[in-house]
């Protein structure tokens, strides 16, 4: 059988507990609860078997640090207040179902080294303002449908990993990368 989380509250007491929540390879199902929002001192999830939308009050779990929402069925938007996640290190949101634009508001998540988003419906263009994320060396925006040209701010990125196939983008290397 399994476990359903909607609507799960947890009591006042683990609201400051600095955690890592792990939730993957189980039998738990359902949608992310925006009351977990409360729970401010987590600094790690991990979840997979989860549906519907991310929320937007997330935005409060300012000490997160890794996030692994890979391989479940999220749809919906990616949340542009979740720009006051300052200390996140590695997202991960690849393969669900996310659509909308890439918030260019996440350029102030100056600590994040790895942002992987593929195989989602992003839409849109790259955020010239990324290049604010300074830290960043992984990101993998392919298998989705973007679209436009690669931002020449992006050239004082010092990113190892980029990989952008199977979407729209045109044009050519800015010549900073030759």
């Amino acid at each position: 059988a399994k476990v359903r989380v909607d609507g799960c509250t947890l009591q006042h007491r683990w609201q400051r507990v600095k955690a890592r929540y792990r939730f993957r390879s189980n039998r738990l199902v359902g949608t992310l609860p925006p009351e977990w929002s409360v729970l401010t001192g987590i600094s790690y999830v991990g979840l997979s078997g989860f549906t519907g939308t991310l929320p937007p009050q997330w935005s409060t779990l300012t000490q997160m640090y890794d996030m692994f929402m890979d391989n479940n069925s999220f749809t919906g938007t990616l949340p542009p207040e979740w720009s006051m996640m300052k200390d996140i290190n590695e997202m991960l949101l690849d393969h669900n179902s996310i659509s909308g634009t890439l918030p260019p508001q996440w350029s102030t998540m100056t600590n994040l080294e790895e942002i992987i988003l593929q195989d989602n419906r992003l839409t849109g263009t790259l955020p010239p303002q990324w290049s604010g994320l300074t830290d960043l060396e992984y990101i993998y925006l392919y298998d989705n449908r973007l679209s436009g040209t690669l931002p020449t701010s992006w050239t004082t990125l010092r990113l190892g990993h980029i990989h952008l196939s199977d979407n729209r983008i045109s044009g050519t290397l800015p010549p900073q990368w030759s």
